[in-house]
């Protein structure tokens, strides 16, 4: 860990008055948690914050109070003097970048995606699970107050992007920092309920229907299955259930969250690379997980995907 980077950072922190906070399109757990918990630092240390995310569903997020509050796009008029950007492997992932880049004097760049292309003033990149564990590092290096709140919003950050600390991501230091969140007095299963207990009867049929699709190669190393546009309007989640068929090495999903507009999301089981294959196609991510949108027929979308798939396991 470059501490002249987490240096720099605080410096910058420090010599501003008003901080502008944002996350990726489409933000998941990690960037919703690791918003707020950045918001809740930069209070601590009397700055004025402004947070900016895209337009997401928040119905899965309701563990996060006030998120419905949170979708706000970047507006010059606000006077940002620093802009903090969590959990975006480039530019291209943080909605109104240009107008942020040509209104905003210093932009931090905190992100744990390895192929980063230190696209901030400032950047604090490495292998680490989540921004989230970053955070706690950062927080814990300048002896800055581990609240309950942040503690929440930390403990959510790596609960999600570590699958429920059963990927590869997942490493000692991840489970140390976990534990101190803990200590804390969080109540973590109360938190896992709220995140994971929010299905529907609908929403266990739809999932249903979905998995009644999912396909396999022949030596069951590549699954996959599709959700058509009706489908993705529901909260469902085939993914981890795809993860676990035996002897599976990559669980693949094809999303048509409008005709012909494909969002594939990867998952590798083991050592198998998705970032990779999602990078072929103009998409990035993390060694075991990673996404890109590709428009075009199923049949020529599912097809290409999965060749490809199957090249990059040869």
């Amino acid at each position: 860990m470059d501490k002249n980077n987490l240096k720099d950072i605080y410096n910058a922190i420090q010599n501003a008055d008003k901080i502008g906070i944002a996350i990726h399109i489409n933000p998941d757990g990690d960037a919703l948690g690791s918003i707020i918990a950045m918001m809740l630092l930069c209070k601590q240390l009397s700055k004025k914050v402004v947070m900016y995310a895209p337009p997401f569903d928040n119905r899965s997020w309701k563990t996060f109070d006030g998120i419905e509050k949170l979708a706000k796009p970047f507006n010059p008029d606000d006077s940002i003097e620093l802009m903090i950007i969590l959990d975006c492997g480039n530019q291209s992932r943080v909605l109104d970048y240009d107008i942020i880049r040509n209104n905003v004097k210093t932009i931090i760049n905190i992100d744990h995606h390895a192929d980063n292309n230190k696209f901030g003033d400032i950047n604090w990149t490495g292998p680490f699970s989540s921004v989230g564990e970053m955070i706690y590092l950062f927080l814990s290096e300048f002896n800055l107050d581990l609240s309950n709140e942040i503690a929440k919003a930390l403990y959510i950050s790596i609960y999600m992007d570590t699958g429920g600390f059963r990927h590869a991501n997942t490493s000692a230091d991840t489970l140390r920092v976990t534990a101190n969140l803990v200590e804390t007095g969080i109540n973590s299963n109360k938190i896992i309920s709220e995140l994971r207990n929010t299905r529907t009867k609908l929403g266990i049929i739809t999932l249903g229907n979905v998995l009644l699709k999912a396909k396999s190669t022949k030596d069951n190393k590549i699954v996959w299955t599709t959700k058509n546009p009706n489908e993705c309007k529901s909260e469902i989640a085939p993914m981890p259930i795809l993860r676990e068929i035996k002897g599976a090495k990559i669980a693949i999903v094809f999303s048509e969250e409008k005709p012909n507009i494909f969002k594939i999301s990867f998952r590798s089981v083991g050592n198998a690379n998705v970032q990779q294959i999602a990078k072929h196609f103009g998409g990035g991510g993390h060694l075991a997980a990673a996404g890109v949108t590709i428009e075009g027929t199923e049949k020529k979308v599912v097809k290409e995907v999965i060749d490809y798939a199957r090249k990059s396991l040869s």
